[in-house]
């Protein structure tokens, strides 16, 4: 974690870092999907429980600190959860 007054940039922008981020969620969502769509060609989806749940929030300065995880702010206890 690094906070954010001592934050100089470094080679990474943290809007490059919030792309990334990003970019790795949406190709998480598709494969979500393409998971229900391949149960639901089965016809097995009616008949599956998904589960999805992510290991730890990840701050982007919500709590003053950039690229953190681990302090227990509320960024760290909202962790992802999916339950169909």
């Amino acid at each position: 974690a690094v906070p954010r007054a001592r934050w100089s940039g470094g080679l990474t922008s943290m809007g490059e870092y919030r792309a990334r981020y990003d970019g790795a969620l949406l190709r998480l969502d598709g494969e979500i999907a393409r998971l229900l769509q391949r149960l639901a060609q089965l016809g097995r989806l009616e008949d599956t429980s998904v589960c999805v749940v992510g290991t730890h929030g990840l701050g982007f300065g919500e709590a003053g600190l950039w690229l953190d995880h681990g302090t227990l702010s509320e960024v760290d206890l909202a962790v992802p959860w999916i339950l169909r």
